[in-house]
C-alpha cells in the first residue's frame, strides 16, 4: 500500500494541472470574444468603405472636381487595405480553431473534476495511469492549439481571480436545480414541505378535473 504522502502529492499535482487547464480553457474563450468583436468591427467598416467607394465612383462620373478625385483615391487606398487585411474566411477559421480547442479543454477539465471527486475510490496505480493519460491528452491539444494574445490571458486572469467566471457558489447552483435537490438552507425545502407541496398539487389537479 502506498504512503498517504504520495497520494497527497499526486492530488496536489492533479489540482495544479486542473488549474492550468481551466486557465487555458478560459483564455481561449476570451480569445474567441476578442476575435469575434474584431471581426464584427472590421466587417462593418469594410461594408462602409465599399459603399462609399461605390458612391464615389458614381459621383466621379457626375462631378469633375480635384477634391472629389483625391477623396476617391483615398477611399480606394482604404478599400485596398481592407481587401488585404480583412480576410473573412481566415478570421472565421481562426475563431473556429479556438472554439475546437476550448471544447476539448472543457472535456479535460470535467475529467479532472471527476477524478478529484472520486479520488479515494481509485487505487494509487490507477490514479497514476489516469493522470498520465490526461497529461498526454492535454499535450496533444496544446501542440495543435493556435496561439492566444496577451489581452486574452489578462482577461482570463481577471475573470477567474476576481469574477469567478467558471464557477458557481452553492446558492447559484440551487437556483438552477429542482427544489428537492437543493442543499443550501436559503433554498432548501425539507421533505415534509415537499410532501405538502405534492399534496396541494394533487388536490389542484382533482379540482380542475371536477
Amino acid at each position: 500500500m502506498e504512503p498517504d504522502s504520495l497520494r497527497d502529492d499526486l492530488k496536489i499535482q492533479m489540482r495544479e494541472s486542473y488549474g492550468r487547464v481551466v486557465y487555458s480553457y478560459t483564455t481561449h474563450l476570451k480569445e474567441i470574444d476578442i476575435l469575434v468583436n474584431d471581426y464584427k468591427y472590421l466587417r462593418s467598416w469594410n461594408i462602409v468603405v465599399i459603399s462609399l467607394t461605390s458612391c464615389g465612383a458614381l459621383g466621379n462620373l457626375l462631378a469633375d472636381c480635384l477634391c472629389w478625385k483625391v477623396f476617391l483615391a483615398l477611399l480606394s487606398v482604404v478599400s485596398l487595405y481592407f481587401t488585404f487585411y480583412f480576410n473573412e474566411h481566415e478570421r472565421l477559421e481562426e475563431i473556429r480553431r479556438h472554439q475546437v480547442v476550448a471544447d476539448k479543454l472543457w472535456k479535460i477539465r470535467e475529467e479532472y473534476v471527476s477524478i478529484l471527486t472520486d479520488l479515494e475510490l481509485y487505487d494509487f496505480k490507477e490514479l497514476i495511469k489516469k493522470r498520465d493519460n490526461l497529461t498526454e491528452q492535454v499535450g496533444v491539444i496544446y501542440s495543435e492549439a493556435p496561439r492566444t494574445s496577451v489581452q486574452a490571458y489578462e482577461e482570463a486572469k481577471q475573470a477567474l481571480k476576481h469574477n469567478e467566471e467558471q464557477f458557481f457558489n452553492p446558492e447559484e447552483i440551487d437556483l438552477m436545480l429542482p427544489a428537492h435537490l437543493r442543499i443550501t438552507d436559503k433554498y432548501k425545502i425539507k421533505s415534509n414541505d415537499m410532501t405538502k407541496i405534492y399534496c396541494v398539487r394533487v388536490e389542484e389537479k382533482e379540482i380542475d378535473r371536477n
